[in-house]
């Protein structure tokens, strides 16, 4: 048995909690295979009751990944926000990024090349030359004012070296867009992370959140 006091006072009564299990440290450093096993959680000192404390209720939830990206697809058990599209620029598929509702409360739709980290994305692919731009093609249809974003960093023994973030305005058919670097060749990069995300979580101001729908397709990484 553990308990965890909320140090919480009596009033004024929060109409909402948040309770995140971990089977590992949230900050580094984390080690594969830790497990833990949890059950029968309740709340003292009230009579309110706590959601599926057994954990005996289940909700079946699959999806597709795609290769090499990490996608929001484990953060809800309702819409799927990343999918496999036959409506490509070339070859059979595209991806299809909707901004949805997640579990944890945010409105997002995004992916990553890299891994999702307590500061956002992080991490990448390995490089070997200093990126001079990431290309692409893009189709967007977007709530309101929305934009879609394109965003990509390069990163030297974990600093970051340089980042580009690039808004795509709606558009029907798939457009050509560039997300451009401006270092010329020192320190030499050695990751490059991408994001791809299909609200504008850039400027609030006009992110509009649900429904805002963006294909991605054909990726180069052009290197100087």
């Amino acid at each position: 048995r553990f308990t965890i006091p909320t140090g919480l006072p009596s009033i004024p009564a929060p109409d909402y909690m948040i309770v995140i299990i971990s089977s590992s440290n949230l900050d580094p450093p984390q080690y594969p295979g830790s497990t833990i096993t949890i059950d029968s959680i309740s709340f003292i000192g009230t009579t309110q009751g706590f959601p599926n404390p057994s954990f005996e209720n289940w909700v079946a939830n699959s999806s597709e990944e795609p290769d090499n990206w990490n996608t929001l697809n484990f953060a809800s058990t309702q819409t799927i926000s990343a999918t496999k599209s036959i409506s490509s620029h070339t070859g059979t598929y595209a991806i299809r990024i909707e901004t949805i509702a997640t579990s944890f409360g945010d409105t997002l739709g995004l992916i990553t090349n890299g891994n999702f980290g307590n500061n956002g994305s992080e991490g990448g692919m390995q490089v070997f030359a200093n990126p001079s731009k990431i290309t692409g093609y893009y189709k967007y249809t977007a709530v309101g004012l929305d934009t879609a974003i394109a965003a990509g960093a390069t990163y030297a023994n974990g600093v970051e070296v340089d980042s580009s973030i690039v808004k795509l305005p709606p558009t029907n058919t798939y457009t050509y867009f560039e997300c451009p670097f401006t270092y010329n060749n020192f320190p030499l990069a050695d990751t490059l992370n991408i994001v791809f995300a299909s609200g504008n979580f850039d400027d609030s101001a006009n992110y509009f959140g649900l429904g805002s729908v963006l294909y991605i397709d054909d990726i180069s990484v052009v290197y100087l």
